[in-house]
C-alpha cells in the first residue's frame, strides 16, 4: 500500500490520535553554531499543543532561547508489512508519524505549569495522578509549549 500524505494547518484526526497515543517525541532546535539538535521527549498533546517537561537549563534551553522555532516528529511502528512476492525487497514498515513545525515558549504561569505537570502524570503514571506535586518541583520544571504551525501526518498500513 503506497506511503499517505497529509498536510494540515490544525491536526487531523489521525495525527491527534496518534500524538494521544505516543510514547515520545524527538524535538529539534537549532543551535546558535548553526547546527540542528534533536532530543527524545516525553510529552502530552493539549488544547491543540504540544507540552513537555525538562530541567530549566541546558543546550536545547539555550537554543530556544537564541531560536523558538523546532520540529518535533512523533511516531508509532506497528511492525512489518509484506508485499506480494514475499521477499525482503518487498517488505516495508508499517507506521505511522506526524511532523510538526511550530514556535516553542516557556509556560511562566504557576497554576499552568502545575496543570501541564498533572496531564503529564496522567499520561505516563495514572496511579499517581490523584496525588499532588510538590511546589518546589513545579518551580523547579520548565514547562515547553509548542504552538503548531504545520503538521504533516503519514502511515503506511
Amino acid at each position: 500500500m503506497k506511503d499517505e500524505k497529509k498536510v494540515c494547518n490544525l491536526v487531523g484526526e489521525r495525527e491527534g490520535r496518534l500524538l494521544g497515543g505516543a510514547d515520545e517525541c524527538i524535538l529539534a532546535s537549532m543551535g546558535p553554531d548553526g547546527f540542528p539538535y534533536a532530543i527524545p521527549m516525553s510529552f502530552v498533546y493539549y488544547d491543540n499543543k504540544i507540552y513537555m517537561h525538562c530541567a530549566l537549563t541546558g543546550k536545547k534551553i539555550d537554543n530556544i532561547k537564541a531560536n523558538p522555532k523546532v520540529c518535533i516528529e512523533a511516531h508509532e511502528t506497528r511492525g512489518l508489512s509484506y508485499g506480494e512476492t514475499h521477499t525482503a525487497c518487498s517488505t516495508g514498515v508499517a507506521y505511522s508519524s506526524v511532523v510538526i513545525l511550530g514556535y516553542i515558549d516557556f509556560v511562566e504561569e504557576y497554576k499552568k505549569k502545575e496543570q501541564i505537570l498533572y496531564k503529564i502524570v496522567e499520561k505516563y503514571t495514572p496511579e499517581f495522578s490523584q496525588m499532588p506535586i510538590p511546589g518546589e518541583q513545579i518551580d523547579k520544571t520548565c514547562i515547553l509549549e509548542v504552538e503548531i504551525i504545520e503538521c504533516t501526518g503519514k502511515h503506511r498500513i
